[in-house]
């Protein structure tokens, strides 16, 4: 999920092939205008249950997911 709706990133693409533009220099305004930026709310996607729970020589417990993930965990105690 993209927070602005802004970024798009394919590691496929390589340098020579983005089309960038050289950065240009703005003056400050002297009283900006403040912007919301709209986009789609951020939603759960989907749940996941680990695949796997072990226990570190630390004491520290691992959730293994089976892949990598950003996102919230939610446990009950």
């Amino acid at each position: 999920a993209e927070w602005y709706d802004g970024e798009t990133y394919d590691a496929r693409v390589t340098r020579e092939q983005m089309e960038w533009k050289q950065a240009e220099v703005t003056a400050p305004r002297k009283s900006p205008k403040i912007i919301a930026q709209y986009g789609l709310p951020v939603r759960r996607q989907e749940t996941m249950k680990p695949i796997a729970v072990k226990t570190a020589p630390s004491g520290e417990i691992i959730y293994d997911f089976g892949q990598n993930f950003a996102g919230l965990l939610q446990q009950r105690l």
